[in-house]
Formats: structure tokens, sequence, C-alpha cells
């Protein structure tokens, strides 16, 4: 288990904006259920909401249409911490752009709130194995997968990772990357509460 953090200006703002990013069957989800059990007042902002709805989407301007929509929600909401599945980084992937041209969004991110990304990894010789089971136990419901069989899906997978580790160094936005082959669904957990507590005690300075 390995963990990169990147250090980065940490704005002062009350509200606190976790993005979890990553390919399916990363832990996304798992995650988000331990962070929102255990940090107060935290809702999820579930990919139901920030991918799904332009799932097909390629077009860059939809993408970032679609984000700035996003993050009204997350200005209106009344919640501290909000924990958002997927954002800016999935778009990027998606409609094969680079980061500048969201630069906006992570204005209005920074504005929003105090931001902290976690890009979620897994050993590229593992992938194939963790989309195998995805694919068992979700069956039918996962509809969001790659399309293709156990190969393809994986193969997407691992370039999709690639793309997103080359994407996060570019963000100004802090971030945490931990690999989650060893499935220490805790210490991930208690890795990024470490991180936001740093956060924390650096806007009370």
């Amino acid at each position: 288990m390995g963990f990169r953090i990147k250090h980065t200006i940490i704005y002062n703002y009350m509200k606190k904006i976790l993005i979890l990013e990553g390919i399916a069957s990363s832990g996304k989800t798992t995650l988000e259920k331990l962070l929102v059990a255990r940090l107060n007042d935290s809702i999820i902002l579930s990919e139901n909401y920030t991918l799904m709805p332009i799932i097909d989407n390629r077009n860059i301007d939809i993408a970032l249409a679609h984000l700035q929509k996003q993050i009204q929600t997350i200005v209106d909401s009344s919640a501290q911490n909000i924990i958002v599945d997927r954002f800016h980084l999935t778009h990027a992937f998606r409609t094969q752009s680079d980061l500048d041209a969201f630069s906006e969004i992570e204005d209005g991110l920074q504005k929003a709130g105090n931001v902290l990304i976690v890009l979620l990894t897994i050993d590229p010789e593992r992938i194939r194995e963790r989309v195998e089971e995805t694919v068992l136990h979700r069956k039918d419901n996962w509809k969001k997968g790659a399309p293709g069989n156990i190969a393809g899906k994986a193969a997407y997978y691992a370039k999709q990772q690639e793309v997103l580790l080359s994407l996060l160094p570019i963000s100004r936005l802090p971030s945490i990357t931990i690999n989650t082959s060893d499935k220490s669904w805790t210490d991930y957990a208690d890795a990024i509460q470490k991180k936001l507590t740093i956060q924390n005690a650096s806007e009370k300075k």
C-alpha cells in the first residue's frame, strides 16, 4: 500500500469537497460509504449526477456545462462535507481533453470550498482481476462499464488509469493518490481523514 501526497495552497473555506477519482472497480463506492459514515454533516454527490447524465458524451463544451451545474449543486448544499464520485479528471479522459480546458472548473471548485482530490489506483497487473470481480458482483447492473469482454474492459481501464495519473500532477488542486490493490479500505479511509485533518489545521493558522 502506497500513498503519494501533492502539496498545494490550501484555501480557507468552511466547506470541504472530497473528489474521488479512479477507474471502475477501484473502490470509490466502498470508500464513499465509509467516509460518509465517518465525516459529520456529509453527503455523497454520486456519479448518478456527475457522470451518468452525460455518460456517452465526448464533447468538451457539454462536459464543462454539466460540471458547472454540479459545482452549483455543491455551493447550494448545506452539508459541510461533500463527497463527490468522479469529476473533471474523468471528463477530461472521456473527452480526450487537456486539463487546461478545465481551468474554470478548478477555479469554481476552489471558490466553492476546500478541495481534495483522491485518485484511487490499482496495480496494472491486477486490473483484470478486479474487473472480473466487479462484473461478477454487479452483473447486468454494471451498465456504465466499458463495452466488450473482460480483456477489452481491462485494457480500457488500464489506459484510463494511465491518463488519470498523467492529469493529476497538472491539477492546481490538493491531491492524494491511493493504491487500493490490497483492499485495505479502513487504512485508505484513515489516510484520507488524516489528509483532511492536515488541511483543517492549515486553515486555522
